[in-house]
């Protein structure tokens, strides 16, 4: 299978960057291959410019609770003494008036805060709708960006953010800390208006543009996990086959469904853990007998070569992103060849699917 990888992907700490991929297999029997990308401190912007109103009134509740409430003008009718309300103390047969009762000219003791016209009587605008997202546009912090894959048809089951930083000289990482619009499992709720991203770079850029559902996380709480994970250390090891930085994709391969082109690559020096080969590609345009191919090469294994792949074609001649045909090796193409013989294996055509 073939994943790319998202532009830029680095981590905060460290100068290695890290993908891993390794087994899942979940109590229901769907067993997947993950594949995580950790991408640096401030490698993109939370900017939410829709703002998330307040549809149940909570805001009108609360501006009554803290204005309302011991407002002087909140009241119907109340007796003052005629000096304190700017009247004359006595009335028109001459006799002296003690109290007076005057009715309130705010309308919200007696008729409610809707019939208010602000500015009110004590110089108050009116209360306006909460949106705990719209001043949220602040760097984001190192991030982890994860999708499970159907190991045969690379189809995504799952994908996940979290808050994470990582250190890959010690393959040590910070604790997991929530980020907006994901669940207590860290899957993300992509909303019912947006197409569901089937590959790392579509997450990332999804993530980073989406609006914020306030039901599964506030402004506040995002702050708080943001300065949590900056200052965390990392002490919880990582598993899994790792990645160096630099690549356009990934190739992943597990030995129990592409069991010809995992034997081949660990016979090419490629590690493997628990069944599971990670290998970084970078595209690469292949000329040889006059034909020009356009594919993916793999970093060098034993001997300095490479092997190099295409995405499989259908019989309508569609590519199918995730899946690859595994061609051949071929020299390194970032060092200069001195030898014109060709390998015993650039002929092979082995399916990797």
């Amino acid at each position: 299978m073939i994943q790319p990888l998202p532009s830029g992907y680095l981590l905060a700490s460290g100068n290695t960057n890290t993908v891993y991929a390794r087994w899942n297999n979940d109590p229901v029997g769907k067993p997947s291959i993950r594949l995580a990308a950790w991408m640096p401190d401030r490698h993109g912007t939370f900017t939410f410019s829709d703002a998330i109103t307040d549809d149940d009134g909570d805001h009108w509740e609360e501006f009554f609770q803290d204005n309302c409430r011991s407002c002087y003008y909140y009241f119907i009718t109340r007796e003052f003494d005629p000096n304190d309300v700017g009247i004359d103390d006595e009335d028109h047969d001459g006799n002296e008036v003690v109290t007076v009762r005057v009715r309130s000219c705010c309308p919200c003791c007696r008729e409610g805060i809707s019939c208010v016209v602000f500015p009110c009587a004590a110089g108050h605008d009116g209360p306006v709708p909460s949106s705990s997202f719209s001043s949220v546009d602040d760097d984001v912090p190192p991030m982890a960006y994860a999708i499970d894959l159907q190991p045969t048809t690379g189809e995504r089951m799952w994908d996940g953010v979290w808050m994470q930083r990582v250190d890959t000289v010690t393959r040590l990482a910070t604790g997991e800390y929530p980020t907006l619009n994901t669940y207590g499992d860290r899957s993300v709720c992509w909303g019912n208006d947006n197409t569901v991203p089937q590959s790392l770079p579509e997450i990332v850029r999804q993530v980073l543009d989406s609006p914020a559902n306030e039901d599964l996380g506030t402004a506040a709480d995002l702050d708080n996990n943001r300065r949590k994970v900056r200052a965390a250390v990392c002490d919880d090891p990582l598993t899994g086959s790792f990645i160096c930085s630099g690549y356009d994709a990934a190739l992943l391969v597990h030995a129990a469904y592409q069991s010809s082109a995992y034997l081949l690559l660990r016979g090419s020096g490629f590690e493997a853990h628990n069944g599971v080969i990670a290998v970084g590609l970078h595209c690469h345009t292949h000329e040889q007998d006059g034909q020009t191919l356009q594919g993916y090469i793999t970093s060098p294994g034993y001997g300095g070569r490479c092997w190099f792949l295409i995405h499989e074609t259908s019989a309508a001649g569609t590519p199918i992103e995730t899946r690859a045909l595994l061609l051949g090796q071929i020299p390194n193409p970032h060092i200069a060849c001195t030898s014109t013989e060709r390998s015993s294996s650039e002929p092979a055509a082995l399916a990797v699917n």
